[in-house]
């Protein structure tokens, strides 16, 4: 019974080793892909400097860091979400008017231990790679927001904020190796895109009907090849 169990956990170590390094994988290439457009952008930096963001409240954007996946692994997805708050500190539907500036709050999520609020502040109305300091909204901690395009942003976050909100074991001091800084980038979330990616993700993995099994497919007698008379 012992070693069967020492074989299990084994066996979830090298499951979820191998699960790690497919995720820095795809971190990495996401990474790639979101910096290259990013350095497109670069390029026509007066013109960046004019384009007027769209609005940022209900926006969720997908945050992309190989560091934090390098160190904190857990196979979530890692997000930040904007609104504004009515007087009784409720969210808010919808957008605000044209000329109506509105304080902007938010959530961002890095795990399950991982999770924190924000604001208030002011977005930016152009694209800018000009730093916007935000404030955890118990004022203990500061994050860094960079608006540089529509769909696109980048986030900093302090060692000192991920350990204290994960609590012990975390050191509350980066080990050796490991960044003061976590440097996130992000994307606009596509509902629809992620909702065909995942429909079409299921209907790869369902079980062929029983005629579309090997047999019914290929023999002689199958179904595919009875069909044809």
């Amino acid at each position: 019974m012992r070693e069967e169990r020492k074989r299990e956990l084994l066996n979830q170590k090298l499951q979820s080793q191998m699960e790690k390094e497919q995720a820095l994988k795809e971190e990495r290439a996401m990474e790639k892909e979101i910096l290259a457009t990013l350095k497109s952008l670069k390029k026509g930096k007066e013109q960046r400097n004019k384009t007027r963001l769209d609005p940022l409240a209900r926006q969720e954007f997908k945050l992309f860091c190989r560091d934090y996946i390098d160190h904190f692994y857990t196979g979530r997805t890692k997000w930040v979400y904007f609104y504004r708050l009515d007087g009784d500190g409720e969210p808010i539907q919808g957008q605000p008017e044209p000329g109506n500036e509105a304080d902007m709050y938010g959530d961002m999520y890095l795990d399950s231990d991982t999770l924190c609020q924000f604001g208030p502040f002011r977005p930016p109305k152009h694209a800018s790679r000009k730093a916007v300091k935000v404030k955890t909204t118990d004022g203990k901690y500061e994050l860094s927001f960079k608006f540089i395009a529509n769909g696109y942003l980048k986030v900093k976050v302090s060692w000192e904020y991920v350990s204290t909100a994960r609590g012990n074991p975390c050191p509350t001091a980066p080990p050796p190796g490991a960044p003061d800084v976590f440097k996130f980038v992000g994307i606009k979330r596509d509902w629809e895109k992620e909702k065909a990616e995942m429909e079409k993700a299921a209907k790869a993995r369902r079980s062929p009907s029983p005629r579309e099994t090997w047999f019914e497919m290929n023999h002689p007698m199958g179904w595919w090849a009875q069909g044809r008379f």
